[in-house]
């Protein structure tokens, strides 16, 4: 890894003054999570045990079992009574941290939350995706699909009309398995085509609208397949002069600077052609559990 990032000289300054301005940043949500992360560090028994409850309290419906659950995981409320007291303090201070991250229930309520937060941070970005992927049958793919089309359609009467470089600060981001049921290497050969064509679709919207689409991170034995159609969009003619079309990548891989030699590549490519650059946005840690456990579970 040193190697292949070279000296560090010529970029530790800056690293330096970007880390002591984030430091010295305040206000913000109380709940912020880089605070959160501080005063509970994931890796002690104290963080481990408040990010398992985090995850388990939001999915976790009957009252009794919550209750057991800030039992187990909060030495303090070991105690039946206060824990039964402290369960809706914890729950609004869940909904807080993730109210950070997920803008709305729909479209239109996370995009007016977006637009607002834009107004104030001309530096914001914005990449709306659609939680729960993962299509089961073809009904599941055409009714994602739909809804793509829609939040793109949506955010491109809101880049007309609110934002200046909508293309560089609204966007979404599609999960191939949301589109077609059957994602996955062995099916690949022969539903590549039905894949490609439904995103170059969405694509087409996109650029037509004046938006961003990015082919989101999934689990890691699908990046050959994500990376085989993402060469195929950024190499597709009618996309060339189109600057929204990005891929995200997991930065925890083994093989990330491999990966990144390849999209690098593409896009040399496409830009000796004459078409735009390429977006590329690196994901810190999505799959990393899931792909942890299928690691276990495949001896590895």
């Amino acid at each position: 890894m040193r190697t292949a990032l070279g000296p560090i000289a010529p970029w530790r300054s800056r690293a330096d003054e970007l880390a002591r301005a984030l430091a010295a940043t305040s206000g913000g949500p109380i709940l912020d999570v880089q605070r959160v992360f501080s005063l509970l560090p994931p890796d002690r028994p104290a963080g481990e045990a408040a990010f398992r409850l985090v995850e388990a309290l939001p999915r976790t419906m009957d009252r009794a079992s919550r209750i057991a659950l800030l039992r187990e995981y909060v030495p303090p409320l070991r105690n039946l009574v206060l824990a039964r007291v402290a369960l809706p303090v914890a729950g609004l201070a869940i909904r807080a941290i993730g109210g950070q991250f997920v803008y709305g229930q729909r479209i239109e309520d996370a995009l007016a939350r977006a637009l607002r937060t834009a107004a104030r941070e001309p530096r914001a970005r914005f990449s709306f995706d659609m939680l729960g992927e993962g299509a089961r049958t073809a009904d599941d793919a055409a009714r994602n699909f739909s809804k793509y089309a829609g939040a793109i359609e949506a955010l491109g009467r809101a880049a007309g009309t609110a934002c200046r470089e909508p293309q560089d600060r609204l966007g979404v981001s599609v999960k191939l398995s949301s589109i077609h049921a059957r994602y996955d290497a062995q099916s690949y050969p022969l539903v590549r085509g039905e894949l490609l064509g439904r995103l170059i679709a969405l694509c087409r919207a996109g650029s037509a609208c004046g938006i961003g689409l990015t082919i989101d991170a999934e689990e890691s034995e699908r990046l050959p397949l994500q990376l085989d159609l993402f060469a195929a969009l950024a190499s597709h003619p009618d996309f060339l002069q189109w600057p929204g079309l990005g891929l995200a990548v997991q930065a925890y891989h083994r093989e990330i600077l491999e990966t990144l030699e390849r999209i690098a590549a593409m896009a040399r490519r496409r830009v000796d052609s004459g078409g735009k650059a390429l977006c590329v946005r690196l994901v810190k840690g999505a799959y990393w559990d899931a792909e942890v456990r299928r690691a276990q579970e495949l001896g590895l």
